[in-house]
C-alpha cells in the first residue's frame, strides 16, 4: 500500500509491541528490568512491522466506514463471554475490567475490523498464479 500512516498510530503500534512482549516476559517469571535486552533497538526492530499493522488496520477501517459494518451489542457481549471464559471469570467482571482499562472501544474496532476481513474475502476474487 502506497500511503505512509501517521506517526502517531506507528508509535503507538510500536508500543503496544514492546508492552506485549514485556507481558510475555513477566508471564514467564522474567524481569523485563534484568533482561541483557537493548531496548531501543527492540523498539526500532519493530517499526516495520508495525507500520504493515498500522496500514492494514487503515484499509479496513475505511473499508468498515465505506460499506456501513457496524458491531452491535451482541457482538460486543459474546466477546466478552469469550475472554471471560478463557480467563475462568464472570462475564460481568470481565466487563467492568475492560470498562475500568477503556478496552471497550478496542474491543469493537477489533470486532469491526473483522468484519472488513470478512467482507473483503467474500467480495474477492481469488486468483492462482
Amino acid at each position: 500500500m502506497p500511503f505512509d500512516p501517521p506517526e502517531v498510530l506507528v508509535t503507538r503500534e510500536v508500543d503496544r509491541r514492546v508492552e506485549e512482549f514485556v507481558r510475555q516476559l513477566i508471564e514467564q517469571r522474567i524481569d523485563p528490568t534484568r533482561t541483557p535486552i537493548n531496548w531501543e533497538e527492540f523498539r526500532e526492530q519493530q517499526r516495520a512491522p508495525a507500520v504493515e499493522t498500522v496500514k492494514c488496520m487503515l484499509v479496513l477501517d475505511e473499508i468498515a466506514r465505506r460499506e456501513n459494518l457496524t458491531v452491535g451489542d451482541a457482538d460486543i457481549d459474546a466477546q466478552i463471554a469469550e475472554y471471560a471464559e478463557s480467563a475462568n471469570q464472570s462475564p460481568d467482571a470481565v466487563r467492568h475490567r475492560l470498562e475500568h482499562e477503556g478496552a471497550i472501544s478496542r474491543i469493537y474496532a477489533g470486532l469491526r475490523r473483522e468484519k472488513a476481513i470478512e467482507f473483503a474475502l467474500s467480495h474477492a476474487t481469488i486468483l492462482e498464479v
